[in-house]
């Protein structure tokens, strides 16, 4: 009699196991028609198929199945009939209470919920909450966690009570939750360390760099034999990555940093293959050293222009291109390639490439190296060029940028927007501002551009930039006694130490 009793409950267990594999079977055929639907998009299709999911979900109480089924089907439907988006969001909030888990009750109010409705939840369902283990629901709401600790949570929490705990904990510092989560884990590992952990890392919020690396030092060494102490080690190499990036530390910095990641591998390799799965899961998401390895590899490179000089700053990268293209051109007028002879480990190198050969002018400076590229431009113009507008008419003056001595000849090319020259004519500014007698200026125009050009002995050209000649609005003055200043300097560019010639003037109405 015994035995046929046990052969009828191994029978009946055999069946409903079969029963479930065999509804968990057809849930994953579903979602995979659902998918293909989604990329058809096709959803009337994909609407009938979140329905079956929904159906099958609770034959074997799949809560999450049928949370994610029943969101996407509020969507679908709206993305149909939009009218319809608060009457499906109605349903689905009764059918989510009527299906009878809490972890998806939790989880879909978890923003409506106050931190005192949660503890209470979370105490008014502890029976139900610590027998249920719905892992898909981990992946979720532990945003607030520091970083590795969403990697790990998830894996090694137990049942649907501690995640709603470790939700709560990480989300508010309510007394009562700090209370509940820490009897709960004490002696308990690896959350009692995983939470000594966390509370380390808020309590960094109020300490300075040397006290948070004090404080993570001590967290390593107390949990040396666990793979804890990884997740202490390798924030202290972030820190002193961040550090020496800030601080530009030197290169053999740097190297003593790449030989600490080296040894927090090695431990984390070993702790991978601990007989301990806490430990196992643990080291796997300990991934910030090779990270930091890989970021002291990284290749950089920019370049900036000052005084006619390139200066090319190099990261990791032993050889660059200069390519320098005239302004519009695609070919080259000069082509280099130069050695980094430092080739320094994470620190920045500079090669210097001088440009003053270059005639005035607008050009394209293209730096490459190692698969990487930056572009700047460069414009050089070795003339200043200023314009007088008065009622007499448009007067113009020519100085040398750098020193600001007249020029004596020079040519003032007048061009349209699309860069047209429409006349020009010699000028000369020894006898200071002079009115291009020669030359016909139609104020009605808008788009009308003034240069000074003149090439020296050698033959190089000279040139200002481009100045834009807007029509004259006439203004009206009430008050024509006020008394105003203005200094004018004999450069706009000097260095520390330089004797600059200025000039000061008052006067008195408009000018």
């Amino acid at each position: 009699m015994r035995k046929q009793i046990f052969l009828i409950i191994v029978a009946v267990v055999i069946s409903a196991t079969t029963g479930f594999c065999k509804t968990r079977s057809t849930l994953e055929r579903l979602w995979d028609e659902y998918h293909k639907y989604e990329k058809l998009d096709r959803p009337k299709d994909q609407a009938e198929t979140l329905l079956k999911i929904k159906t099958d979900a609770r034959k074997i109480d799949s809560a999450w199945d049928f949370y994610e089924a029943s969101i996407e089907y509020v969507r679908v439907c709206s993305s149909l009939q939009y009218t319809r988006r608060q009457e499906l969001q109605a349903q689905m909030d009764r059918e989510v209470e009527q299906f009878g888990s809490p972890i998806m009750l939790f989880y879909h109010k978890r923003y409506e919920m106050s931190i005192e409705g949660k503890v209470a939840f979370l105490l008014q369902n502890e029976a139900l909450l610590q027998s249920s283990h719905n892992q898909k629901f981990y992946r979720n709401g532990l945003d607030y966690i520091f970083p590795g600790m969403p990697d790990i949570l998830p894996q090694l929490i137990g049942n649907d009570y501690d995640y709603v705990l470790w939700c709560l904990y990480t989300q508010s510092l309510d007394e009562k939750t700090s209370t509940l989560i820490h009897r709960r884990f004490t002696s308990q590992y690896p959350f009692d360390s995983l939470l000594e952990y966390y509370d380390l890392n808020l309590e960094a919020n109020n300490l300075d760099v040397h006290e948070r690396i004090s404080s993570l030092e001590s967290f390593a060494r107390k949990h040396a034999d666990r793979a804890v102490s990884l997740m202490a080690a390798q924030d202290l190499a972030r820190i002193k990555l961040n550090t020496l990036d800030q601080n530009n530390g030197s290169e053999e910095q740097f190297l003593q940093l790449d030989h600490e990641c080296d040894s927090i591998i090695g431990r984390t390799a070993f702790f991978r293959k601990s007989g301990n799965a806490a430990d196992r899961i643990i080291a796997k998401a300990c991934k910030a050293a090779s990270e930091i390895k890989n970021a002291l590899r990284d290749k950089d490179i920019s370049a900036v222009v000052k005084k006619d000089t390139l200066y090319i700053n190099l990261i990791n990268i032993s050889t660059v291109k200069v390519e320098i293209f005239r302004d519009g051109d695609k070919s080259a007028i000069l082509s280099k390639q130069l050695k980094n002879e430092k080739r320094s480990f994470h620190v920045t190198d500079s090669i210097i490439l001088p440009l003053g050969v270059l005639e005035d002018g607008n050009y394209n400076l293209e730096c490459s190296g190692s698969k990487l590229q930056t572009s700047i431009t460069y414009r050089k113009h070795s003339i200043s060029l200023a314009m007088e507008d008065s009622d007499s008419g448009l007067r113009f003056y020519a100085a040398d940028f750098m020193s600001g001595e007249p020029i004596d000849s020079y040519t003032l090319t007048l061009s349209d927007g699309g860069g047209k020259a429409i006349g020009s004519g010699s000028m000369s500014a020894s006898n200071g501002f002079e009115t291009p007698e020669h030359l016909y200026i139609d104020r009605c125009k808008r788009n009308i551009f003034a240069q000074a050009k003149y090439k020296d002995a050698k033959g190089r050209l000279h040139s200002s930039d481009l100045i834009r000649l807007t029509p004259k609005r006439p203004r009206d003055f009430s008050d024509a006694s006020k008394v105003s200043c203005m200094i004018l300097l004999d450069r706009s560019a000097f260095n520390p130490g330089d004797t600059v010639r200025f000039k000061v003037i008052a006067y008195s109405g408009v000018h």
